[in-house]
């Protein structure tokens, strides 16, 4: 079975990032001495005030083949006014199955009718948990129905977010861009953001306090 961390939106936070790298046990170049690898659920931009420094550095993982990332849509939209990196962007997938399919990493949701699918309706749900015009989003956890284990981020949680439907799933944005003003999207709960990582397969999170240089003022 292969081992992978898979961490939450950065939002440009990159100082917050390698403190968690450092707190999985990865070195500066995305090495970690029994072999994981790491994967990233997206909106590796916007909010935090390093955003093009972040999307670098997680691109060198990528093209070192020490990492993988989907796209959100931060990233799309950013793409929009960085033209330079479109190329990059367009080549983010936005579904990754790990692990001989047992993980699942998208950005905002998934259903099990669109796993593996790169048409509109894929699209709408991994980049936008399938958002309505109203800007109403289902519970997708409640009724997933998928064999694999789903990671998200997206919605900003106060704490990881597990359930058991389907094969399982965690949402684990949990607002390192934020700060203080982080609120959970379920509950209403306000609280101070931070970065998280799930640990894979053990189902276990690892948590970075936001380093305050990463906020934007």
């Amino acid at each position: 079975m292969a081992e992978y961390d898979v961490v939450g939106d950065l939002h440009g936070c990159l100082n917050t990032l390698q403190t968690l790298l450092d707190e999985l046990g990865y070195d500066g170049d995305g090495r970690h001495p029994d072999g994981r690898r790491l994967a990233f659920v997206g909106d590796l931009v916007n909010r935090g005030r390093f955003s093009e420094e972040t999307f670098t550095f997680v691109m060198r993982l990528v093209g070192s083949g020490r990492a993988s990332t989907v796209r959100g849509n931060q990233d799309v939209a950013w793409a929009e006014q960085n033209p330079g990196l479109g190329r990059w962007i367009a080549s983010m997938p936005l579904q990754l199955l790990l692990d001989d399919g047992r993980l699942l990493v998208i950005h905002a949701a998934v259903t099990a009718e669109v796993i593996g699918r790169t048409d509109d309706a894929a699209e709408r749900w991994c980049l936008h948990g399938n958002e309505s015009e109203a800007g109403v989003r289902p519970d997708w956890q409640a009724t997933y129905d998928g064999e694999p284990f789903a990671v998200a981020g997206h919605s900003v949680v106060k704490e990881p977010r597990f359930r058991d439907a389907g094969g399982g799933s965690v949402i684990i944005d949990t607002g390192a861009s934020h700060g203080a003003a982080a609120q959970d999207r379920f509950t209403g709960e306000a609280f101070t953001g931070y970065l998280s990582a799930l640990r894979w397969p053990e189902r276990t999170t690892v948590s970075a306090k936001t380093d305050p240089r990463d906020l934007a003022s």
